[in-house]
Order: C-alpha cells, then structure tokens, then sequence
C-alpha cells in the first residue's frame, strides 16, 4: 500500500459483474483456463460473493483470488463452494513488521482465517515479498509454515512497483531468488527442486518430510518469460500483455458498445495479444520513454 494512499475510482468506471461474466465467456472459448480474481483487495467490492458464484459457474475453469486475507473468513463458504484456490499475501509472521508493511494490524485475524481455510480443504499459497538480505529471517519463518502445513509459500523478488516518483536504481540491495533459495536449502538441505512447469512463475522446492512447499518467483530477475501466458485485466477494463509494459487497450469500450458482438471482441483480442512483449526487459524498455509511477495495488497482483 503507497504511504499516501490510493485514488478514488468512480464506481461507473469499474467493469460491472455481468461485464467481467461476459468477458470470461470470451476468454473461456479463446482457450484460457485459468481466471484469478486481483486487486488491489477483491474482498473490499462489495457483493464479491456473487461475483464468485457466477464465476463459478464455468465448470471448466480453474478459478483462484489474491487477497491479503483480512476479510477472508466470512467468504470461505462460497470460496469452497465455487472450488477456488486462494493465493494470500503475508510478508511476515512478526505482528510488528506485518503492521508496518501493510499499515494495518491485522496479522491475528489473517493467521485465523488461514486456518479456517485450511480446515476448508481450500488450496492455498502464501506469497511473501522479499526486499533485502535483512529479512532472512522471515523468509525462514514462513517457510516454516509449508513444513507443517498442506500449502504452499512463495517468495517473491521486490519490485519496483510501491507508487514512488523517484527513478533511480532501486535495486542495489535487493534480495535476488536466488539468494532466497540459498537462504532455504542452507536451514533444509534436504529441500529438492521440482520441475517447473510450462507458464508457471514460481520455481518450486519440496522435501517428502514436509507436508507442503516452497517457491522463488523471479519476478524482478524475471526467467520465467520465454513460455509466459498471461494477460492482466484491470478493474476499468484496461488489458496489459505485460507487468512491465506501459500500454494499456481499452477493453471496458468494447463492452459497451451495443455493436461489438462477443465474436468481434473475441477478435479484437487476439490480436492485441500478438503484441504481447517478448519479455519484461523489452517491455520496461519500451515503457522508460514515458515512466508513470504505479503501484501493484493499482495494477493487480
């Protein structure tokens, strides 16, 4: 969360949830399987359950959520109901780093919603931002957690995405994945690495002696370019092919537009995704020429 907060988005501007329906009908038949709800935090819009649930509907689609866990436990039922796995932020397990991170102490209501879910049999992943060399020690405690625990705890590379002005070199000092996994494998020798798969973002370690495991997500030194299929869409509507690219289509003004049918939408798509980056390097270099500071709560993570 940017120290200064987050600009007000008029409710008429956000995509509607018949829009976001319509549009996953579109994507399901263009061949996407997966559909994760982001935010900014999905649990604040309110009526989200029914959001869900018309998801949900889609049998064929594999459905997940980021959320910071916070208002998670009162929506459990509909997140078991509609078979949809959670994927939680949670940078520490210190009360007092968690309420500076995050400004907001609410590190005791997450940790029992997280095992409210767990006791839901939902699937879980903890996605842990790493910074600094300074944090080693959370980086320990979390994965702790996948020890014990049926889940799975990802750390991830700092990005320069925390809504500051500033464009120097922010990443002198950075934690790099692959200190983290040296981090992880010196406390587990044990600790194997499994084959990552096609499109996947995490590159993920496992012990038989542990009940779940643990990732690196390369997310600033970003390896994971060469089979990405991803796309983003924001709460407005605007399609980005790439995190680090700066160009946005409007999708929301095809929607609606009472004379785009869902086959020319289906169209308009694919070929914007033609134009996908080739991968994040060329993406922020494209972007530099006209850098506008933003913030993955705004972007969607």
């Amino acid at each position: 969360m940017p120290e200064e907060g987050v600009a007000h988005v008029p409710r008429k501007e956000l995509l509607t949830f018949e829009e976001i329906d319509r549009l996953v009908g579109i994507l399901r038949k263009q061949g996407i399987k997966h559909v994760r709800l982001t935010g900014g935090e999905p649990l604040v819009r309110k009526g989200i359950d029914e959001l869900i649930s018309m998801l949900g509907r889609h049998n064929d689609l594999e459905l997940s959520m980021t959320t910071n866990g916070v208002l998670l436990q009162r929506h459990l039922g509909t997140i078991s109901e509609n078979r949809m796995r959670l994927n939680v932020s949670l940078d520490s397990l210190d009360r007092e780093v968690y309420a500076r991170k995050t400004r907001r102490d609410e590190l005791p209501s997450v940790l029992k919603s997280l095992q409210a879910a767990l006791e839901c049999n939902i699937p879980i992943r903890l996605n842990a931002v790493i910074a600094n060399s300074q944090e080693q020690q959370h980086v320990i405690e979390l994965a702790e957690l996948a020890k014990r625990h049926r889940l799975q705890v990802r750390f991830i590379e700092k990005m320069k995405f925390d809504g500051s002005t500033s464009r120097q070199d922010v990443h002198a000092g950075m934690a790099s994945g692959s200190e983290i996994r040296q981090w992880l494998r010196v406390a587990w020798p044990e600790l194997q690495a499994k084959p990552r798969q096609a499109g996947a973002t995490a590159e993920m370690l496992h012990a038989k002696s542990w009940q779940g495991s643990v990732g690196v997500i390369n997310s600033r030194s970003r390896t994971f370019c060469s089979d990405c299929n991803r796309i983003r869409i924001s709460a407005t509507g605007q399609l980005r092919l790439c995190l680090y690219s700066r160009h946005d289509t409007d999708i929301r003004s095809w929607l609606r537009d009472n004379d785009v049918s869902d086959s020319e939408i289906a169209h308009r798509l694919a070929r914007a995704v033609l134009d996908k980056p080739e991968n994040g390097f060329v993406a922020e270099s494209a972007a530099a020429s006209s850098f506008v500071p933003e913030s993955m709560i705004s972007i969607g993570g």
